[in-house]
């Protein structure tokens, strides 16, 4: 069985014809790796003026010293949070800021890819090698981006219910922190709400959040950035907030429960663009029952070995392919998908 994993480094570099590096175009027209969600760009200080309740804690993350990272940041401003009122409202806002600066990036990166994405190069070599064999494909998706989405429309294949993550028999995409259209429906009263903007909701809702009640388990598809309202009541964006030890995801309980039965069954992993990290989900990787193929896809040496070390720390038992250098060199390079795709599984034991 195949199972791909995207990570933030997969969307940074989504397009052959624009690789990080080149000069156009602007670096903020691009979806932003985990660490550059609070970077100076006009999109996002649009946000961070926009959602205000989180100007301390965007001030901070973004100007973050070397001895720490995002996540071990908001790893700890969520742990302070739970006995701090201001503190769950700043994490709210953080939760509205990633989406409006995402569904931005979509918008302008989509204009640039105007569709011909590395998603779409990746997912149609996997198609020739799928089909005759009637299998399906899983896609494990740390991005809150919807490339992965857009490519596999090619397919016809719809995303408009949230059981089409899932009950598609050819891709089933699992996506672990959220998605930028993706709502959790709240039980908030908010006064004249049928009469104010978008924005004027997730102001409402991000200063009520401790009288709030949320719906955590369940998500519902929106497309209005900050998600509207209805019946009167608002909705809470459903994104992961990026800390490093997260005891829980932020998808669908069929999500969490078709990547515990898939994977001991995976003998085949293709992961582009992350580093690893995500521990509850690298714990999954004990239940794996065979040898691995696994090829790493990242931007360089550095980024390979990191990751081949957090899986191998995890207990994967792998034969590795390392390609360090980045998904749209891949992209020109087809034989490697292809060969890849053509290793024959070994069984342990």
């Amino acid at each position: 069985m195949l199972m791909l994993i995207f990570g933030a480094g997969a969307s940074f570099d989504s397009y052959v014809s624009r690789p990080p590096g080149a000069t156009y175009p602007p670096q903020e027209y691009r979806p932003p790796l985990t660490n550059e969600l609070f970077e100076d760009r006009p999109a996002f200080n649009k946000a961070f003026q926009q959602f205000d309740k989180g100007q301390p804690l965007f001030a901070k993350l973004r100007y973050l010293s070397d001895a720490e990272t995002l996540e071990q940041v908001l790893e700890r401003v969520d742990a302070e949070s739970q006995g701090y009122s201001e503190g769950r409202k700043q994490l709210a806002a953080i939760r509205y800021y990633i989406q409006s600066v995402i569904s931005e990036c979509e918008v302008k990166w989509g204009n640039v890819h105007m569709g011909a994405t590395n998603h779409k190069v990746l997912f149609n070599r996997i198609e020739f090698w799928r089909a005759p064999r009637n299998e399906s494909v899983y896609i494990v998706t740390f991005n809150y981006d919807r490339l992965i989405e857009e490519a596999l429309s090619m397919f016809d294949l719809p995303f408009t219910d949230m059981r089409h993550y899932t009950q598609h028999p050819s891709y089933r995409v699992i996506k672990l922190h959220g998605s930028v259209n993706w709502a959790h429906p709240t039980r908030l009263p908010i006064p004249n709400i049928e009469r104010m903007s978008s924005n004027g909701v997730a102001q409402q809702m991000i200063r009520g959040i401790d009288s709030a009640s949320v719906s955590l388990k369940d998500f519902e598809i929106q497309n209005t950035f900050p998600p509207t309202q209805i019946e009167g009541f608002a909705y809470l964006p459903a994104i992961a907030i990026p800390v490093q030890a997260k005891s829980s995801f932020e998808c669908p309980e069929d999500h969490v429960n078709v990547l515990t039965r898939v994977v001991p069954e995976v003998d085949k992993l293709v992961i582009v663009g992350w580093r690893g990290q995500e521990h509850r989900f690298t714990g999954l990787f004990k239940l794996l029952q065979r040898h691995v193929a696994v090829l790493i896809v990242a931007g360089d040496e550095t980024d390979v070995y990191k990751t081949r070390a957090a899986l191998e720390a995890a207990g994967l038992d792998g034969v590795y392919t390392p390609y360090p250098h980045g998904f749209s060199n891949l992209i020109r390079d087809e034989p490697i998908i292809d060969r890849f795709l053509s290793i024959q599984s070994v069984h342990s034991g």
